[in-house]
């Protein structure tokens, strides 16, 4: 699938400069019209409305900070009550990703790609959101990638107060579907889902939208860091845009994508090997210990493991970085016994190439194995892939899949 990019962020842009949808919600005629109707969840909100925006342009540090602390689970047992999937067919809302279920009628999630999807019969939808502030979302209307909009607030900052965003208006008559993908990585932290609000329609029934499942590991490009320009920020990152959700939305497939900027297999961009990304991988929210995740509730037929950048780059001893790579290849095997597993390089000229065949050797298993994504450039922010770049490496990863699985 060929993106747009232009497109999407001019589109992005233009919904900015018109403001949409800026009313508070005591104007808000989409949230307050008697034939506007909600979801079965509460709001909770006499909040503003949020409007259509661009994620902006801009860039960043080139490998993050350790800034969240995570612990491993360890084992597929560890299946937390606190946490689920929170999709089942035949529901009016489909959620996406990792979600942490403490707060029953406000659901949060914040690895990168997690989101909700909805079906609906109406002129206009609008979701109620709280959290994190400067976190963009796209959105897609049947299938097509529309413009995005953001948390209010500042960056680096959270909230609890519910706001409302318009993320589909002008809709013509019809059964339509709106999902929506956040963008930034998870240390931004997270944001709560609170309902959705249809005026002159109402939410229907659905099942789960994809064919397939797909599980993406890695670290800044795989979060798709800086991929339209510098500084880093959470305006700079489309993680929606980044190659495996890419590579997802061509193949009809889910994709959970457990990536953290600076992360490390076995050590840390800034040397050290606290909260590894395989350490945070057994969490739902990363950052907070207390959301293990349940591995039981999504079952990935393909996963990509995309580690090795930030080890190398801190001079990970060769041995040690096999070792553990080893170890989490034959962890993931015992939650998903029949995954084909993809142990990625960017590209041909990366330092752990050759370990990565020895990983493969060692392990000894004919459903893992080795890709080159073949990034094109280096462009994006700090040395990281451009938006081209993760096309290019999204159509290498969708045509092995197909090749190996047939989707």
């Amino acid at each position: 699938m060929k993106v747009d990019v232009y497109k999407i962020i001019l589109l992005s842009w233009l919904s900015l400069v018109t403001a949409v949808c800026s009313c508070d919600d005591s104007n808000n005629t989409s949230a307050k019209n008697d034939t506007a109707s909600a979801t079965e969840f509460t709001t909770d909100s006499d909040s503003n409305t949020g409007s259509l925006t661009d994620t902006g342009s801009a860039a960043d540090t080139g490998s993050a900070a350790d800034t969240g602390s995570a612990v491993d689970t360890g084992n597929a047992a560890d299946t937390g009550s606190e946490t689920d999937t929170g999709s089942s067919s035949e529901e009016t809302v489909q959620y996406l990703g990792r979600f942490d279920w403490r707060m029953p009628g406000s659901p949060s999630c914040s690895w990168t790609n997690c989101g909700v999807s909805v079906r609906f019969e109406g002129s206009a939808l609008d979701v109620q959101l709280s959290g994190a502030g400067g976190i963009s979302f796209q959105i897609v209307l049947d299938g097509e990638l529309q413009s995005t909009i953001v948390t209010e607030g500042d960056e680096w900052t959270s909230s609890t107060a519910v706001h409302t965003y318009r993320v589909a208006e002008n809709v013509p008559a019809g059964d339509h579907r709106l999902e929506l993908y956040r963008n930034p990585e998870a240390m931004f932290g997270p944001v709560a889902f609170h309902g959705f609000s249809v005026t002159n329609g109402a939410l229907l029934a659905s099942s789960p939208p994809f064919a397939h499942k797909m599980a993406i590991i890695g670290d800044s490009i795989s979060a798709g860091y800086g991929n339209i320009g510098c500084p880093f920020s959470a305006a700079t990152e489309l993680g929606s845009l980044a190659y495996g959700a890419l590579a997802a939305r061509e193949l009809n497939a889910e994709a959970h994508v457990t990536a953290w900027s600076g992360k490390g297999m076995a050590k840390n961009s800034g040397g050290d090997t606290s909260d590894l990304l395989p350490d945070m991988y057994g969490l739902t929210i990363p950052d907070d210990k207390q959301t293990i995740w349940n591995y039981s509730d999504y079952i990935p037929e393909v996963i990509v493991i995309n580690l090795g950048t930030n080890d190398f780059n801190a001079n990970v001893k060769r041995d040690t970085y096999i070792e553990a790579y080893v170890a989490f290849v034959e962890r993931l095997r015992g939650y998903y016994p029949d995954a084909y597993i993809l142990c990625a390089i960017n590209y041909a000229e990366d330092k752990f190439s050759d370990e990565i065949d020895e990983v493969i050797t060692a392990v000894g298993d004919a459903n893992v194995e080795k890709i080159n994504l073949g990034a094109t450039n280096k462009s994006g922010c700090d040395g990281h892939p451009d938006l081209a770049a993760y096309e290019a490496m999204a159509a290498s990863l969708t045509a092995r899949i197909r090749q190996k699985m047939g989707w």
